[in-house]
């Protein structure tokens, strides 16, 4: 790895890893057999988890209400990206964050935006009211 030998190798975690010791790196990686491997249930995996996060929280703000709710999807959130660098860091097993992340941001955007047509009802209804008492007069 001498100074000035070029021989950079962009990786995920460092641009700069020397080609010699990225060699070094995918030979213990074979010899010690520490794979990052995807299960064959990998999409069953995340789908389950997707669900097991937005079905609750759907719940839960409808139960609690839109601020408490959104608290809890920031904690999901949280744990699912935790619990997704523990799997990869501990068994080497790799579940994407993603479809969990997406369950959440969309359940909380349809709530949001479900809470405020609920809302606009009842406030044009008001409205017509105001304008019919002020037009009868």
């Amino acid at each position: 790895t001498a100074v000035g030998s070029r021989d950079v190798v962009p990786t995920p975690f460092d641009g700069l890893f020397q080609g010699v010791e990225f060699q070094a790196t995918v030979a213990d990686n074979l010899l010690q057999e520490d794979f990052v491997y995807r299960p064959a249930s990998g999409a069953a995996l995340e789908t389950i988890a997707a669900i097991s996060v937005g079905l609750p929280l759907a719940f839960f703000v409808a139960a609690i209400g839109l601020r408490a709710g959104i608290v809890m999807g920031l904690v999901e959130l949280v744990a699912v990206w935790l619990g997704s660098t523990w799997l990869l860091a501990s068994n080497g097993m790799f579940l994407s964050p993603f479809y969990p992340t997406a369950a959440v941001v969309v359940t909380l955007l349809s709530l949001i935006v479900a809470k405020a047509g609920a809302e606009r009802r009842p406030a044009e209804m008001a409205r017509r009211d105001v304008e019919s008492a002020v037009l009868d007069r």
